[in-house]
């Protein structure tokens, strides 16, 4: 335990002993954490015509998950199992989200392809007319299946292009052509970008672990504390922007395995040098170099969009991962200082904590490269 008393002093026999308690009460929770994975499903309605035209993507795998579609279980899936299954798959896909009351009339189905998968392109029309003053669109696909699946609505109209996001949290937009359409699209990818933080459980994970050592470097400053906290959670706000950028002008794309893979061999490093004391006061430099990949991570949300409405998307997205962030640091960084002096600081969160995310950072390694 000598690798601790950078920080403090020695730990007391009693101190271990809770230690062993509590790492073993961690390691039987941490395999129960998760981080997102995406599954998203793009929505087009185009309101240019006489009529009211769409088209839905659905992943391969995710109609494979719900309704099953490799019928001789050789764990591939052809277009011949596709095809014979094409009326089941467009009732089943049709009956989850609903315009107005109109009804939907299938009319065909294609492959595409999302960002390397393989996804099912059907196509439909509509008994809605396209001129319209006022949409209402409802969406339930997979929701009861992945709480983070996503489903991209975009609405073509007199030559303009307005994009929403469907969540569990948000399963129901009711549009006005004669209101701004960007306003409510701000709104909407800015409460998109606070629930994507609070759910990215990986993120958080990895922000946590660079905020934990402040109070033990500045114990008896809450200045010094605060002006740590501060600097790290800049320098890690000001690299994941970056890349957001990067990512989603799709000027940087990089394989989304590699990226998941390397957002949880960030959170093993950072854990580690919590324990080993490496890059102690200069950890803004871990935050901003393992930023520029979480930044990679977050892009994934917003990689759908087109460049027509990505500029109000990506900022209104941004500012609400920000917000997001700076809520959760908010009530993290005066809970870790007024506990600090305690044995439960010392024992569950900054020892437990870090070692329970070691294991989660090489449990979700082990997952995603197996992928």
């Amino acid at each position: 335990m000598a690798v601790f008393r950078r920080y403090s002093h020695s730990i007391s026999v009693s101190e271990i002993k809770i230690m062993k308690l509590s790492y073993l009460i961690l390691l039987f929770f941490c395999f129960s954490a998760y981080a997102h994975d995406s599954s998203n499903s793009y929505l087009t309605l185009n309101l240019q015509e006489q009529q009211i035209k769409g088209s839905i993507e659905v992943a391969v795998l995710d109609i494979e998950n719900r309704i099953g579609l490799d019928r001789n279980l050789d764990q591939k899936i052809t277009w011949a199992e596709i095809r014979t299954q094409q009326k089941t798959i467009s009732d089943y896909v049709l009956s989850q989200f609903s315009i107005q009351s109109c009804q939907l009339t299938f009319n065909d189905l294609l492959i595409n392809n999302h960002n390397n998968e393989a996804y099912l392109y059907l196509k439909f029309t509509t008994d809605c007319p396209a001129n319209t003053p006022f949409l209402k669109v409802d969406y339930d696909l997979f929701f009861q299946q992945d709480s983070l699946h996503r489903g991209f609505l975009t609405i073509n109209k007199n030559q303009q292009q307005t994009s929403y996001l469907f969540s569990p949290r948000q399963r129901h937009f009711e549009i006005s052509f004669k209101e701004n359409p960007f306003i409510n699209q701000f709104i909407n990818y800015f409460q998109q970008g606070v629930w994507h933080i609070w759910i990215g459980f990986d993120h958080i994970l990895f922000l946590l672990n660079l905020l934990l050592p402040a109070v033990f470097l500045y114990r008896n400053s809450f200045k010094k504390s605060f002006k740590d906290i501060l600097i790290i959670v800049t320098a890690f706000t000001l690299a994941h922007s970056i890349t957001l950028i990067l990512a989603t002008t799709k000027i940087l794309s990089f394989s989304s395995q590699w990226i998941e893979f390397s957002i949880a061999l960030s959170i093993l490093l950072v854990a580690i040098n919590n324990l080993f004391s490496f890059f102690i006061k200069q950890r803004w430099i871990l935050a901003f170099g393992f930023g520029l990949l979480h930044g990679f991570g977050f892009a994934s949300v917003l990689l759908a969009l087109d460049f027509n409405n990505l500029v109000t998307s990506l900022v209104a997205f941004n500012i609400g991962v920000e917000a997001g962030q700076l809520a959760i640091v908010s009530c993290f960084f005066p809970i870790i200082y007024v506990l600090r002096h305690t044995l439960f600081y010392r024992v569950i969160i900054f020892y437990g904590g870090s070692i329970a995310s070691i294991v989660i950072a090489l449990f979700w390694m082990s997952e995603r490269i197996v992928k």
